[in-house]
């Protein structure tokens, strides 16, 4: 077998390019018996990601033994002293390909629905299990081929044991809450309430909830504030439907304590409504439809211009390349 085939417990990896992945590489990888696509996720220990690594595999473990609905399945892991090496299923697409593919980049309502609802039941396996996972955003939302949603990339994440407020800055600045920024003690699971809302604005309007100055100051890490009639107003220009703007005002509360949690959402009137079967497909791509993801986040193949959305356009201009 060459060299740049290794196998780790049931699965071949070709390694011989990467396909992927920013803390760590990701590879091709294959079942050896039923020739089933995965991919690997190698980490580097010697980059200090090995905390990183374990994060991952102990949510990943811990969700999927309790058969927690919407969460990508850990099929094999192992570790050595030099590296962790995870199997994941091959995923058609992540949440943010799907999204530059519409029109004006965002999801209509009855779309964004159904997504939406698959990602708050997710986030409620992960809540039900004591896990926050503190990264929220379209490119760890990852699609099957039959459109099922799946959430990934714990390695940011923070299964409670017995404090419930933590300290520091993880994930993605912009879409992290405010508390990140005071240097205090925060809710974790409040955190990933904030972040949903984040993520269903831009769902569904395609941009940021935030102003310029607001985005440098989370650069920065400068505190910052959003009121709800700021909010309002930057949804005000989508015409989205009142329930769906008191529901994403129930998320981007400024304090966390009066953010709603996961089971309020659920509840809330706007994923109530009947979802019109007109409207009910997300557009694909029509340059390429056979995009696969990897659990990095980073697609395998993107379309033939390669050109990038204003989505990601936008996040240049507030966080500079390292920030894609």
């Amino acid at each position: 077998m060459s060299t740049k085939h290794l196998v780790h417990g049931e699965y071949i990896i070709d390694t011989s390019k990467t396909i992927g992945g920013v803390n760590s590489k990701i590879y091709e990888a294959f079942h050896l018996k039923t020739g089933e696509a995965a991919i690997a996720k190698v980490v580097n220990y010697s980059d200090n990601h090995r905390n990183t690594f374990i994060r991952e595999v102990q949510a990943l473990s811990n969700l999927n033994d309790k058969y927690s609905p919407g969460i990508i399945p850990l099929l094999y892991y192992t570790e050595n002293i030099s590296q962790g090496v995870m199997i994941l299923p091959r995923m058609k697409s992540d949440l943010l390909d799907l999204l530059q593919a519409q029109p004006q980049s965002r999801f209509s309502e009855s779309v964004a629905k159904q997504l939406i609802l698959q990602i708050l039941r997710g986030v409620q396996s992960c809540h039900i299990q004591g896990i926050a996972h503190l990264d929220l955003k379209p490119e760890n939302v990852f699609l099957s081929k039959s459109g099922t949603v799946f959430l990934g990339d714990f390695g940011s994440s923070y299964s409670a044991t017995h404090d419930r407020f933590i300290k520091g800055c993880v994930g993605t600045p912009i879409y992290a809450p405010p508390e990140f920024t005071t240097g205090k003690c925060y809710d974790p699971f409040l955190a990933d309430i904030w972040s949903l809302g984040v993520m269903c604005f831009v769902l569904v309007t395609g941009t940021w909830p935030y102003s310029a100055t607001q985005a440098a100051c989370m650069q920065t890490g400068s505190p910052f504030y959003l009121n709800q009639k700021e909010l309002r107003s930057r949804m005000k220009p989508y015409l989205l439907s009142r329930e769906l703007e008191e529901f994403i005002s129930m998320m981007l509360q400024y304090h966390p304590r009066m953010r709603a949690s996961i089971d309020d959402l659920l509840d809330h009137r706007w994923l109530k409504d009947p979802v019109d079967p007109v409207d009910s497909t997300p557009t694909t791509s029509k340059e390429d439809t056979s995009t696969e993801t990897t659990c990095s986040g980073k697609s395998l193949k993107r379309s033939r211009t390669g050109k990038l959305s204003k989505l990601r356009e936008s996040l240049k201009i507030f966080f500079g390349n390292h920030a894609l």
